[in-house]
């Protein structure tokens, strides 16, 4: 009984299935989602977001942070919209020694947020994320809090860009 023999496709041959198949997925509609224009469909209406005032100092960096995400170049629009974000953060000591000292760290920062008409008579769009991130407690006290509030402004940008992206989806494919 003879062996057989792998199938190997030709350089030319390979090249072809590979249009074939680029071909076959821009028919479909498929888009990445990063894409510039993605983002230029979207953008006049993430200009029209007020962004809601967000307590505490973590809030006001999420605040500002969707504010600059949102109109980064400064375009004069009208608001359109409110954006209610209610951030909850919690710091949990993780890495705990045998005398009960803290080597560890996380933050686990979370964000209910809603979109709604700006009379806040109708929500359009509700949802939840949240992002963890951790850091060392060492012996000097200084460098354990600037440590701690790195982790938090890390928390604060994922949260941030995940908010951006799902309402830039939401107004791309619900134009309201």
């Amino acid at each position: 009984m003879a062996a057989k023999q792998p199938i190997s496709l030709q350089p030319t041959a390979m090249l072809f299935v590979l249009a074939l198949f680029a071909l076959s997925l821009s028919a479909c509609g498929w888009e990445p989602l990063y894409s510039d224009a993605t983002m230029e469909r979207a953008a006049p209406q993430l200009a029209a977001i007020k962004v809601q005032p967000i307590k505490d100092h973590i809030g006001q960096l999420l605040e500002w942070s969707l504010r600059e995400g949102f109109n980064p170049d400064g375009l004069e629009a009208k608001q359109k919209y409110a954006l209610h974000v209610v951030l909850t953060i919690r710091q949990t000591n993780q890495g705990v020694e045998i005398n009960n000292a803290a080597t560890r760290g996380m933050i686990n920062a979370t964000a209910e947020f809603s979109l709604t008409t700006l009379d806040n008579k109708k929500t359009l769009y509700r949802s939840r994320t949240q992002s963890l991130t951790d850091f060392n407690i060492l012996d000097d006290a200084y460098a354990s809090q600037v440590a701690q509030g790195d982790a938090e402004k890390r928390a604060v940008r994922d949260i941030s860009d995940e908010i951006q992206t799902r309402l830039t989806l939401f107004l791309r494919d619900n134009p309201v």
